[in-house]
């Protein structure tokens, strides 16, 4: 994922994930599930809202789930958590690290900001080593 926001602006939220899904061969069921998951983790805007209609932090939003629609077992992202509010950014984090503990995902996540890591209690030795399966 990169750290600027490439979404169509003409495209919903449901039809820019679906569009990607789409791209990696799910199944349209599949896909819908995805849609509803992220919705409820990232509390993704409506739906059927167009992306050239959401705020910054929004369009952050759907990016994160975009990159993560398919069930990646590498993820690179840039500075994900950049522009989201405090308490979304440390749900992100801890969803973020249960894919990696729980559910056995490989992720590589590229982060400047080891102060920060630091300010939500994650040992950034720990952080770092996480993201091999464990």
């Amino acid at each position: 994922m990169p750290q600027e926001i490439a979404l169509f602006k003409e495209f919903t939220v449901e039809e820019m994930l679906q569009f990607f899904g789409s791209i990696y061969k799910m199944q349209k069921n599949e896909i819908n599930r995805r849609i509803e998951h992220f919705i409820e983790i990232f509390k993704l805007p409506e739906k059927e809202r167009k992306i050239s209609e959401l705020s910054g932090r929004q369009q952050r939003l759907v990016s994160i789930a975009v990159t993560m629609i398919h069930r990646p077992s590498l993820l690179i992202l840039d500075e994900p958590t950049v522009g989201v509010d405090s308490l979304l950014r440390c749900q992100m984090w801890q969803y973020l690290n249960k894919l990696c503990k729980d559910e056995g995902q490989y992720e590589l996540i590229i982060i400047r900001l080891r102060a920060f890591l630091k300010s939500l209690y994650f040992d950034f030795p720990y952080f770092c080593c996480f993201f091999k399966k464990l």
